[in-house]
């Protein structure tokens, strides 16, 4: 048993700041400011004023209906260990959690601007650690990585599915690493969160997808490159408010039957 629970410490704030712990049904979270940015700008949720976290800092909350849904969005800092505050959003009753992020690009047939809806990954993050055993691969329920390559689909855009490789130290993304991961378990992108979220919602037993778009491309060296700042990258970024109100359209769809 835990020696703090999540519980414990929300109803704590709540009672010493005088709010509301309802986190909404669904949760929509990015570590990357351009794209919280444009699904603020895109959907207009109103700031949660009465969450234990400040609408304008980390882990805060901004509310909205969509699809007859109540989705909070939130901005977190990089790394998987900054989702640990999921434990808190479920205890205040989000059930579905959805994930946006960047990554880097593994193989031969993956380019800026591609999108990546991961189906698991190799877990090197640290974090997942403490929610499944160590080594052991994560995955997600595949219904809804289904459900967001349909949306994207719908919105004139194309994602892969496929495993991910999560990393705590971008700087010892090593190339006999790469290789291997992209070669023997399938990966096709490496970044810093997915496994930690896929982890940690399966020891929640709490649905949970991403979807990524693809920013640099890291392996095989002979196509590395950087490609932050290239349109295609933005222009992917731009459409992600689109794909998620689709897909949102389809979850809510699916839940009736």
């Amino acid at each position: 048993m835990s020696l703090i629970s999540p519980r414990d410490w929300i109803g704590y704030v709540a009672e010493a700041k005088g709010v509301e712990v309802n986190a909404g049904e669904v949760v929509v979270l990015t570590p990357i400011k351009k794209i919280f940015e444009s699904l603020l700008k895109y959907f207009k949720p109103t700031p949660w004023e009465k969450w234990i976290y400040k609408p304008e800092g980390r882990w805060g909350l901004w509310r909205s209906s969509v699809e007859g849904l109540a989705v909070s969005f939130t901005y977190t800092g990089v790394g998987a260990p900054e989702l640990s505050f999921i434990e808190e959003l479920a205890a205040a009753g989000a059930g579905h959690f959805v994930f946006f992020g960047l990554a880097g690009g593994l193989g031969e047939d993956v380019e800026v601007g591609d999108l990546v809806a991961p189906t698991g990954g190799v877990c090197e993050d640290g974090f997942s650690q403490h929610y499944i055993p160590y080594g052991i691969a994560v995955d997600t329920n595949d219904k809804l990585v289904e459900l967001m390559l349909r949306a994207a689909s719908a919105c004139g855009l194309t994602a892969r599915a496929g495993r991910v490789w999560s990393i705590s130290a971008p700087y010892r993304e090593l190339e006999w690493k790469a290789m291997e991961y992209h070669g023997k378990w399938g990966c096709v992108a490496v970044e810093m969160e997915v496994c930690g979220l896929y982890a940690l919602c399966k020891y929640l037993n709490t649905p949970a997808v991403a979807l990524l778009v693809i920013s640099d491309i890291v392996y095989p060296p002979s196509r590395r490159r950087f490609g932050f700042y290239e349109a295609k990258l933005s222009s992917t970024v731009n459409a992600l408010p689109q794909i998620l109100e689709k897909y949102l359209a389809l979850y809510a769809e699916s839940s009736k039957s």
